[in-house]
This record gives structure tokens, sequence and C-alpha cells, in this order.
């Protein structure tokens, strides 16, 4: 039986439902005046909004916008936990950017990277590098580098849906950007599994924690993230299932 707030999502075409994989699913909001966005997957991990207000697409649709400066959804800092152990792991959300970064600066659409360490944890944004780039990368372990890769992104028109996969197990990042696929690109990872240990570092949506120059400028909408690496194809059924909802 869906909640009353999944009922009427899925009443308005929202159709996606969390798995047992799923540990992060922000469909959108029953109420716009609070600052907490509630996960929908069944592990709890509210997000806490700061300075983002609450914006509607066309389609009725709730989002959050990011202004480039201090706005951002700072996630549980037991959310690092659960990552732990997995061979592979997706994030996923819709978008639309405002600006890009200033030269040779980055904007974070995602972030699990610990300052602390030992360092793990993931990336996707922006990064101003000869013109703007989307950036995925992230580390396997507190031992690896940092690996990545960038594709050109220019568009501050419309509605994109945009997906990292890390596959820990392939030692692979593959970026899908609307119907567009980069990757599988192999990169070096020393484990099999995702590995980061206890750390006091905020896992954020929107920017760094605290805020600092690699905050995003743009609206997102249906942030979600599951322990697997998923396929292209599952994630272009759910791009399929939410376009109507940004008009694109």
């Amino acid at each position: 039986m869906l909640s009353p707030a999944l009922l009427a999502r899925a009443n308005s075409g929202l159709t996606f439902r969390p798995t047992e994989d799923t540990v992060l699913w922000y469909p959108g909001q029953d109420d716009v005046n609070t600052s907490t966005l509630r996960d929908r997957s069944d592990k709890s991990n509210d997000g806490t909004i700061t300075g983002a207000p609450w914006t509607q697409t066309g389609q009725g649709l709730w989002g959050l916008t990011f202004a480039g400066d201090d706005d951002i959804i700072a996630l549980p800092t037991t959310f690092h936990a659960l990552l732990t152990g997995s061979a592979g792991i997706t994030f996923w959300c819709w978008f639309k950017a405002s600006s890009f970064p200033a030269s040779t600066t980055q904007d974070i659409i995602m972030s699990t990277l610990t300052s602390d360490v030992p360092k793990g944890g993931l990336l996707l944004g922006f990064l101003e590098s000869s013109g703007n780039k989307i950036r995925l990368g992230g580390r396997s372990q507190a031992a690896d580098s940092f690996q990545s890769f960038l594709v050109s992104f220019t568009d501050t028109t419309t509605y994109h849906f945009m997906a990292g996969i890390w596959d820990f197990t392939n030692a692979t990042l593959t970026l899908v950007v609307d119907d567009t696929v980069t990757g599988p690109t192999g990169v070096t990872w020393g484990s099999a599994t995702h590995v980061t240990t206890a750390t006091t570092t905020v896992p954020t949506i929107g920017g760094e924690s605290p805020p600092g120059a690699a905050q995003f400028n743009g609206d997102l909408f249906l942030e979600g993230m599951e322990l697997r690496a998923m396929t292209t194809s599952y994630l272009d059924s759910i791009r399929q299932s939410q376009r109507h909802l940004f008009g694109v």
C-alpha cells in the first residue's frame, strides 16, 4: 500500500519505486515550508536544506533552486557507512544549470568525498577546464588516487537527466546525460568494493560543506541513489518515465 504522498505522485505520473538497493530517493515534497527533504527510500536519509528555496516545474513537480553561494542539502554523516562494502553505486537526478564554474573551479551536484583521512567517496558535478565540463570521479578506498573524467556540457536552457555509475568490481566509471552514455571508462582502484571509514565529513547535494567555491547554480529534482551499478537501459527507463514532468 503506497503512502498518501507517493500515491499522489503516482497519480501525477511519477512511477519510480524504491527497491531494497535504494538508499536515497527524493521525489519532491509534501510541505514546501520545511527545511527537511524527505527520503522516500526505507533508509531514512532525510536531507537538511540550507538556503535553497523550493521551485516548481510547469508540470507541478517540486524541486530546489541553488544560487551558487551557500545553498546545500546536507545528508546524515551516517550515510558514509551505508556505502561501505558496495560493489557498485549509482546516483541520478534531473537538473537545469543557471551558470557554470569560473576558471579552474568546480560546482558540486553530489559529493561524499571526505576531507579527513582516510579519504574515500564519490563526486559528480561541473568543472571549468578549457570550457565547461561535467566531472565524474571518486575513490574506492583511502589509498587510491582520485580518478575522474570530463565530458563537455554547456546548456542552461532546459532540464536534463544525469547519472553517475561507480562500478568498483570492474573498476569503471560511466556517465549518462539524457540518452548519451560515456563509458564505461576504466580507472585504477585498489578495492573491489567501496571503503569509507568513520568520518565527520557531511555528504552533500548542491555544493560542498561547509559552503565554499564549489556550489551548484541551478535547479535540482528527483535525486536518487542505489547501491549497485545500475544498467544504462534501466536508467533510461527512469528517464523516459519522468521526462514528461520536465516538458522534454
